[in-house]
């Protein structure tokens, strides 16, 4: 069955948005899906396309589309609409780094949600801007808020895609506190759902991959290669770079099996060098930074053997990136001295 049919066979049976999102996968891939889905989306004027659709535009892509629609409710005469601009753009504005968070956060005040829905939006950006800001003293309270409001709302694309974002947030949140359980449970939770971002999907498996970094490379490798091959399939240009780039070498220099390993980025230049034992070479490239990074100024800890780097370092990643994941590194080369 052809594209142009199965969209004039959902269009005669009336088919909602919500039930048509779930229907797809049973008939095309997750990509072909999407676009399926994306063209339903446009087609359709009921309230529901108009308003989950810039959930959908923007979870999954589709700038050009999002744009549009944005500027639609934008401008439109009716608040409700102007409101759902409001939140998205704002949103928008964050994923895109187009604002800081503080900046969002200001701006946030000053909307006020017409509808449980449009609630819900509004945490969830609340919610993204503190995690940006480090500030994970608030994070329980409102995912905990958020899970509330979400529960209440009737079946849609938008109340699903709340619930993946808020999976999202505990995958990482939960990694961030080296709580690898619940992070680890989170993150399969996503990889198995069926209609999925693909770059969703690929940044997951990144995060599941890192996580195993302490337990198994081979456990690790294979959720970077998963990730790999659905950048490279899809063409995800800029998770593809960070995966060959950053994350694979990493977890390479890390156990020591760099055999053919290589990357563009100094840092892990430098880790590669520290893992086959030439600490001059990994010394001289991390002079060359003005300022070291946390993992930089860990990887000059072992080039150096200076304890007073594994704790600068430490207290970088506890204090500055609220990474005690990551903490772990220096304090393990600590305990080896």
């Amino acid at each position: 069955m052809n594209k142009a049919t199965i969209l004039n066979d959902a269009r005669s049976s009336n088919l909602s948005l919500y039930t048509f999102f779930h229907l797809v996968p049973s008939i095309c891939d997750i990509e072909e899906g999407s676009n399926l889905i994306r063209d339903y989306c446009l087609q359709s004027n009921s309230p529901e396309a108009r308003y989950h659709s810039l959930e959908f535009f923007l979870m999954n892509g589709y700038k050009k589309e999002f744009t549009k629609l944005l500027h639609e409710n934008k401008y439109s005469i009716n608040p409700y609409d102007q409101t759902w601009a409001q939140l998205y753009e704002l949103l928008s504005n964050l994923e895109t780094q187009s604002m800081t968070s503080d900046k969002v956060l200001f701006e946030l005040e000053s909307i006020n949600p017409l509808s449980d829905e449009q609630s819900s939006v509004h945490v969830l950006t609340k919610l993204y801007c503190f995690y940006d800001m480090n500030r994970f003293d608030v994070i329980a309270s409102l995912t905990e808020e958020l899970y509330g409001r979400v529960e209440v709302l009737e079946p849609s694309i938008l109340k699903d895609s709340l619930l993946f974002r808020l999976n999202e947030v505990q995958q990482r949140y939960h990694w961030r506190r080296n709580e690898l359980i619940l992070s680890r449970k989170y993150g399969y939770k996503i990889i198995k759902q069926k209609n999925i971002s693909l770059n969703r999907k690929c940044k997951t498996h990144q995060c599941l991959g890192l996580s195993y970094l302490y337990d198994s490379y081979d456990q690790s490798m294979f959720h970077l290669h998963q990730a790999r091959n659905i950048a490279e399939r899809y063409n995800l240009q800029d998770q593809e770079y960070y995966i060959s780039q950053h994350n694979i070498p990493f977890v390479s220099a890390f156990h020591h099996k760099v055999d053919g390993i290589t990357t563009q980025e100094p840092s892990e230049q430098a880790h590669i060098a520290l893992a086959k034992g030439d600490y001059e070479e990994a010394r001289m490239i991390l002079s060359s930074f003005p300022t070291l990074t946390s993992f930089q100024t860990y990887y000059l800890g072992i080039a150096t053997q200076n304890h007073h780097l594994f704790i600068k370092s430490y207290n970088k990643f506890v204090n500055e990136d609220s990474h005690h994941f990551f903490a772990r590194l220096p304090l393990r080369e600590l305990n080896k001295l």
